[in-house]
């Protein structure tokens, strides 16, 4: 399995480890609830080392992003970050990214692990057929990453690194210089919490875990807290919600534009929409004592479909989860879920089951 820079660390500090996406990485180091709440409260630390980081760069760096993503790119300036999915030809999800402008000639897409050498095919791919004058670099093994999420993010990295980070806004990004090296702080997350991503060359892994959780004192996470903190937060992931074959209208509408005249896969979104849309992902709440899990069985009327994502809430205390309903199914309705091969009762919610107050 591969390793992030970070392996000998999560090992050091008792993190059971386990295959993630060909990754060996921490699932846990003590407790998933107490490291779940720890973010929640407080702060906590993540390895996101596995995530992929792909450069476009070049003359028709922006044409390209912009034949690639369906949102409207005209009004993103230097140094923002845009969510969005990559689609195929047919309207199907290639993966859910997060895109940075430096500048008119240099875009960083962040990729999902699993999904890294099949976006830069991709990304190659439409550049070989319509933009032939942009660059595609994989720098994934250039890049170190860590995120820091939770209420105390800021103030913590500030006293350890005084950074203006009230200076980025949410979903925006800075490069610093520190340690005689670059380092890009970015603010988006995963958790439904305030939080910033640290990218940084893997050489200066260690003096950053250091800092970070020796001299910060902040608490390593584990991926069953991220899960069950991203679910909570109404996040997709992909492989689970968002997939090849769903179009992204169903389930992340909000970052797909139908009126942009022209990018990929946009003439079988807007054919899609025309017919009509009969199924969308909807999030649930248990309304028994049971936990709904990844892959079991949904029923909403007449229609069988699966739980995408599912686990037990540890801020609502409850089972949460999400799936593919139909279009008619709306907020209060009952749904059932099958555990065990006994029908559990479960409502239909608005996402996302849970939003951080405001300061």
């Amino acid at each position: 399995m591969k390793e992030t820079p970070f392996h000998q660390m999560h090992v050091d500090a008792g993190g059971k480890m386990v295959d993630f996406g060909g990754w060996d990485m921490p699932i846990q180091y003590a407790s998933i609830i107490k490291e779940h709440k720890r973010v929640r409260s407080d702060v906590g630390l993540f390895d996101v080392s596995h995530m992929g980081e792909i450069e476009v760069s070049g003359p028709d760096a922006y044409k390209l992003v912009d034949l690639l993503i369906p949102r409207k790119l005209e009004k993103l300036q230097d140094g923002q970050i845009i969510y969005a999915p990559l689609c195929q030809h047919d309207g199907g999800v290639v993966d859910d990214v997060l895109v940075h402008r430096f500048c008119s000639d240099r875009f960083l897409f962040v990729v999902n692990a699993a999904n890294k050498d099949k976006d830069f095919a991709w990304l190659k791919r439409i550049r070989d057929e319509h933009v032939p004058d942009a660059n595609v670099m994989d720098l994934s093994d250039q890049v170190a990453q860590l995120a820091v999420q939770g209420p105390n993010a800021e103030s913590l990295l500030k006293k350890l690194f005084s950074w203006p980070l009230e200076d980025i806004p949410y979903y925006w990004f800075k490069e610093f210089r520190h340690m005689d090296a670059k380092v890009m702080v970015s603010r988006t997350g995963y958790t439904g919490e305030d939080g910033f991503e640290l990218y940084f060359h893997p050489r200066v892994a260690q003096y950053y875990w250091d800092r970070l959780v020796k001299e910060g004192g902040i608490m390593p996470i584990g991926l069953g807290a991220r899960d069950s903190l991203r679910l909570e937060a109404g996040m997709a992931l992909y492989g689970n919600d968002i997939d090849e074959d769903h179009y992204p209208i169903q389930s992340i509408g909000w970052a797909v534009s139908l009126k942009k005249p022209e990018y990929i896969g946009r003439e079988a979104l807007v054919k899609a929409k025309a017919i009509g849309i009969t199924l969308r992902l909807k999030g649930f709440e248990m309304l028994e004592k049971a936990i709904p899990r990844h892959g079991m069985e949904l029923v909403a009327g007449e229609y069988h479909g699966t739980v995408t994502s599912g686990s037990f809430s540890p801020t609502l205390k409850k089972g949460i989860g999400m799936g593919y309903m139909p279009t008619s199914f709306k907020v209060g309705d009952t749904v059932e879920i099958i555990i065990s091969s006994k029908p559990h009762a479960a409502q239909v919610v608005k996402i996302p089951f849970y939003k951080r107050k405001e300061n």
